[in-house]
């Protein structure tokens, strides 16, 4: 008997020399992360600029090193907040990792939704065309959304005249001619394409128009 009452003895100091040990470390907890701007399913064109703006907080009391912004799409796009790029067309996962001290990691994301210009034809009339001054002309063009989305406006402008007319189609007999009798820049003369989509105004894109010139004297 006294020999199972020393093994019982024994037993029990071991276990609690057990549970008494030294090892007195934490465990390590990631950053805690968040994106404020943009909101997640943004869409933007290709042309804005965006702004990102994130945070992080260390529960271990630690020091936040870097935050880090990367896209689905285009890869690293800068380090801090705020940070402001531009980005691709498609649909980009943007996340934002945060490295502490420890050099523990944690991160958030954001969907952003990118999309490019309307695409913009002019039909007639043909490139480098030539109108007596008073001649009736007309314009045409066709335009489409590679998004999906729906084409809002068409509106005609000219470097002598400035804005003079809306449509796929716009005749006119009132272009005036240059001064001097040379050919209106045609690099000046475009067609601009609206589109909307989800209810705002989505890119302005431009188009070469013909030249037009005056009668001959």
């Amino acid at each position: 008997m006294k020999c199972v009452v020393i093994a019982s003895v024994v037993a029990t100091a071991f276990a609690v020399s057990a549970c008494d040990g030294d090892d007195t470390t934490a465990p390590e907890f990631p950053p805690e992360v968040s994106i404020t701007a943009p909101d997640d399913g943004s869409t933007y064109d290709v042309s804005d600029a965006i702004t990102f703006r994130g945070a992080a907080t260390d529960p271990d009391g630690g020091i936040i090193d870097s935050l880090i912004w990367t896209s689905s799409v285009d890869g690293r796009l800068g380090a801090g907040s705020p940070l402001t790029v531009t980005l691709s067309v498609g649909t980009h996962i943007v996340t934002l990792r945060a490295y502490d001290d420890e050099g523990a990691s944690g991160q958030a994301f954001v969907s952003v939704d990118v999309v490019g210009p309307p695409s913009v034809v002019i039909t007639a009339p043909a490139d480098s065309s030539r109108f007596l001054e008073g001649a009736d002309v007309t314009f045409t063009a066709d335009a489409s959304d590679p998004d999906g989305g729906q084409i809002d406006s068409l509106v005609w402008t000219s470097s002598q005249d400035g804005r003079f007319g809306e449509g796929a189609s716009v005749s006119l007999s009132s272009l005036r001619a240059d001064r001097y009798g040379s050919c209106v820049d045609p690099n000046r003369d475009i067609a601009r394409a609206n589109h909307n989509r989800a209810g705002r105004r989505r890119h302005i894109f431009c188009w070469r128009v013909d030249q037009i010139h005056r009668r001959s004297s």
